[in-house]
C-alpha cells in the first residue's frame, strides 16, 4: 500500500509539471493557444496533441468546428530554454 502512495504521488508531481497553456483571442475570429514546456517531461508531438484537442474542444463548446490557419514551433536550444507551441486557429 505505501509503495501505492509513493507511486501516486510521483504520478501526481509529473502531472503538474507538464506544459501550461494559455488561450486568447487573436485577432478577426482568430484564436490562439500557446503551449509552453519549461521542464521538458513533455515531446513536441504531445504538446501539438494537447494544443489541438484544446482547440477542438473549444469549437465544439460553441457549437461550432474546428478551423486550422497555422502553427507555430519554438524547440529548445539551449538548457535555459523551453518549447513553445503556438496553435492558431478558428471555429467556425
Amino acid at each position: 500500500m505505501r509503495s501505492f502512495l509513493i507511486m501516486l504521488g510521483f504520478s501526481l508531481f509529473l502531472l503538474g509539471c507538464s506544459s501550461k497553456s494559455t488561450m486568447k483571442k487573436y485577432n478577426h475570429g482568430t484564436y490562439e493557444i500557446l503551449l509552453i514546456d519549461d521542464n521538458g517531461f513533455d515531446s513536441l508531438s504531445e504538446m501539438q496533441n494537447k494544443a489541438l484537442n484544446e482547440a477542438h474542444n473549444y469549437c465544439t463548446k460553441k457549437g461550432k468546428k474546428y478551423v486550422f490557419v497555422s502553427q507555430r514551433v519554438k524547440p529548445v536550444r539551449t538548457a535555459a530554454d523551453s518549447t513553445e507551441v503556438s496553435l492558431y486557429f478558428k471555429c467556425k
